[in-house]
């Protein structure tokens, strides 16, 4: 009798260590709660081990056979969650079976009324372990969502690890536990360390309701318009939870701003080619018009460029808090909008109310290829890109990074951009042709500038061999 009992007690205790292991602790920024797995749920609450437990346990032993079977039958049709709470707070069948008697089921949970016994008081503390996560969809355009606020979260990010800072927000890498996601067209792939979770991604967490409602409208505007692009990085979700906002987009490696700082050894000129047209191929994309409406990023810099070595180091353009859409009317000039970052490659007519939008980002683009093409050709430092920047602070007689200074109230180009582009002219045919686009990008009047279009057009139009 004593071996059938402890037989009996390592049951129920394998039991419920099974359920204390499908437990997740995880930690959602500053935010921790735990929450049940629902695989751990599912397999503890099959018809055969509801009749395992039965069959072990003490407080049912003088049942009949027959009795445990209908009894194990009634629990796993009306009570899978009650006999949950009753595995995780160690009651006994017993206490169930009272509770069915009094015709209280999964439908009567939360069940918060009853005697105030310790038996009770246990069966009601254990009610969290219900709480099941949201479960997201990735892919389908879903940036809106409100999470509730007392929501068990099923992602993973530590708001102290930062990978960068965008406009109104951090962005930190994130994994999300696999049995709470959809994800269209294809599914995340699984941490190699946790195979219960998806390889990381980022979010972008935003208490600045401005900026974050531009991004997410944005975002939905992308997705809507179908604007996918190689060079434009992957919005997956979004949604807000206790007054923050939250953006999830594949993860890069590093922004362009610090893959500068790196050698550039092992890229060669198809690469180059590729990044530029690229991006500027995106920028057209997003200028449109699609479907009768344009649109603007208005804050483009190389912090807003990420680096995706898996993908052979493609560029693709972030952050989305300055960007906007319009209604498309030619033949009306682009008009200003003021959204637009706080950066060194802010356009000249910033200092101004000239009509400009679409050309804003233009300017911004061609500073980041020239610096592209300054450190492909010369690295960081010595002599290279570091040293241009600071070229460019002492052209102007405040000191700041700008390309373009006031010449007698005239706006021109800084003289440090201009000598690199001539320098740049001289590495061979196809680059002085590239040079050439990249000055009609970089037309102080923005009327006269080039649009994304046509720098693409020409760009195409350009022997590869630079």
């Amino acid at each position: 009798m004593a071996v059938n009992q402890q037989v009996n007690a390592q049951v129920i205790a394998a039991c419920h260590t099974s359920l204390l292991a499908g437990i997740v602790d995880g930690k959602f920024g500053s935010y921790q709660r735990r929450y049940l797995r629902r695989s751990t749920f599912n397999a503890l609450t099959t018809h055969a081990n509801i009749l395992n437990v039965v069959n072990n346990d003490v407080s049912a032993s003088k049942w009949s056979a027959t009795k445990k079977t209908d009894f194990a039958r009634d629990v796993a049709k009306d009570a899978k969650k009650i006999f949950m709470l009753c595995v995780y707070a160690k009651l006994d069948m017993r206490f169930l079976r009272k509770l069915l008697a009094k015709k209280i089921t999964d439908s009567k949970l939360p069940y918060r009324s009853g005697p105030g016994t310790p038996d009770f008081q246990r069966f009601r503390n254990a009610q969290w372990i219900l709480e099941t996560p949201p479960t997201f969809n990735f892919g389908v355009g879903n940036f809106l969502n409100v999470v509730p606020s007392e929501s068990r979260m099923p992602i993973r990010f530590d708001e102290d690890t930062v990978l960068g800072q965008g406009v109104g927000g951090g962005v930190h890498p994130a994994r999300i536990d696999i049995e709470y996601y959809t994800c269209t067209p294809t599914t995340l792939a699984v941490d190699s360390a946790d195979p219960t979770l998806t390889a990381p991604f980022a979010i972008k967490v935003s208490s600045e309701e401005k900026h974050a409602r531009r991004e997410v409208e944005f975002a939905h505007f992308l997705h809507t318009s179908n604007l996918r692009d190689n060079h434009i990085t992957n919005l997956l979700a979004g949604f807000y939870f206790q007054g923050k906002t939250y953006l999830i987009s594949e993860l890069a490696d590093t922004s362009l701003q610090s893959f500068f700082v790196r050698s550039n050894a092992g890229f060669d000129t198809a690469w180059l080619r590729t990044q530029i047209i690229g991006l500027v191929n995106a920028l057209a994309r997003i200028h449109g018009p699609t479907n009768g409406t344009t649109a603007y990023h208005h804050d483009i810099k190389p912090d807003n460029i990420l680096v995706f070595p898996a993908d052979n180091h493609r560029l693709k353009f972030t952050d989305w808090g300055c960007a906007g859409f319009d209604t498309y009317s030619p033949p009306q000039p682009s008009q200003r909008n003021d959204r637009q970052g706080k950066s060194s490659y802010l356009p000249p007519e910033h200092m101004s109310d000239q009509p400009t939008s679409r050309p804003h980002d233009v300017w911004s683009l061609a500073c980041v290829i020239v610096e592209l093409l300054v450190w492909f050709y010369h690295g960081w430092d010595p002599n290279g890109l570091f040293d241009f920047k600071q070229d460019i602070e002492k052209d102007d007689n405040i000191g700041r990074l700008c390309w373009f200074v006031d010449a007698g109230n005239t706006l021109v180009r800084a003289q440090t951009v201009d000598t690199m582009l001539t320098q740049l002219s001289g590495r061979s045919a196809s680059m002085a042709l590239v040079v050439v686009v990249v000055r009609q990008m970089l037309n102080i009047r923005p009327a006269q500038r080039l649009t994304a279009l046509e720098a693409r057009r020409d760009l195409l139009a350009i022997a590869p061999n630079w």
